[in-house]
């Protein structure tokens, strides 16, 4: 298991890179997630729940719904909604989307929260997948998607910020403070399982 600190190092490493693929959108590299609705039978057995997870999230109080292929954060009735779980790819890919979105709705619990019309939506979104990251480290899920390919859609709308260390680390301290909040809701058997 890494460290919180060798996460960051990777993510600023892989993020001052500029050999990166162009892209846009995650799904523009690789889909994290499928609209098919035949790809029950053959994905079902790839994403395996992790139960050390689920209780957390459970845990946690939040609203989650699942939905065709839609995932995002709704803030008007706080609510994280993530596309249903064989449409994914591998177990990492569901619980890196769902810690992602969990990242929004913790936001406001912990007191960082700033309202859409003032927020800086691609700073929020590395907040959000340092937090994802963090977070599936510390329960042993392992990666769904590269590193590489994460970068690259942050580059993708962090843009010239996305070389900035400094900007990286104050997002670094924002996801810490989150993924400290999501992992208090471990149970204490949870904890020594997830330490092994």
């Amino acid at each position: 298991m890494n460290t919180r600190q060798q996460i960051i190092n990777e993510y600023v490493a892989a993020l001052q890179r500029n050999d990166l693929p162009p892209c846009y959108r995650a799904w523009d590299i690789k889909p994290w997630f499928t609209a098919d609705d035949t790809a029950k039978d053959s994905y079902f057995k790839t994403v395996e729940p992790v139960p050390i997870a689920d209780a957390l999230i459970k845990q946690t109080g939040a609203k989650v719904e699942t939905r065709r292929w839609v995932g995002r954060w709704e803030p008007e009735v706080d609510t994280v909604v993530i596309p249903e779980r064989f449409r994914f790819y591998t177990t990492g890919h569901f619980y890196e989307t769902l810690f992602r979105l969990l990242s929004y709705w913790a936001e406001q619990r912990v007191g960082i929260f700033e309202h859409h019309e003032n927020r800086d939506c691609p700073f929020w979104n590395l907040v959000a997948s340092l937090n994802s990251s963090f977070v599936c480290n510390e329960l042993n899920i392992p990666a769904g998607q590269p590193l590489e390919e994460k970068a690259a859609w942050l580059q993708s709308f962090l843009e010239e910020r996305s070389t900035d260390t400094d900007l990286i680390n104050y997002a670094a301290e924002k996801a810490n403070v989150i993924a400290d909040f999501l992992l208090s809701f471990r149970s204490p058997e949870s904890n020594s399982k997830s330490d092994n």
